[in-house]
């Protein structure tokens, strides 16, 4: 018995989560402000204070990515795997 989906579709399944993963994030890690700073009535120390504190969550989105990225390669390594032991088995 073959198997119905080729490993080359399950990636190209893979690539578009992946995209769509990175879209999610952006638009999370990015809140959409329609107000300038000049008219906000910020100073420069606070809107520096903002620029890091969006900087470090930039940093940690990046570290989670990093770490989803990795898990997710792990699973397509498994998953190959896995199918290879299937497709010996039922050969």
């Amino acid at each position: 018995m073959k198997l119905k989906h080729s490993v080359g579709g399950s990636f190209t399944l893979h690539r578009f989560a992946r995209v769509w993963a990175v879209g999610f994030v952006v638009a999370l890690a990015i809140p959409a402000m329609s107000a300038d700073a000049a008219d906000s009535g910020l100073n420069s120390e606070q809107v520096a204070s903002e620029i890091m504190r969006v900087q470090d969550k930039a940093d940690q989105l990046a570290q989670r990515w990093a770490e989803t990225q990795l898990r997710s390669e792990d699973l397509a390594a498994e998953l190959a795997l896995a199918e290879d032991k299937f497709a010996a088995t039922t050969a």
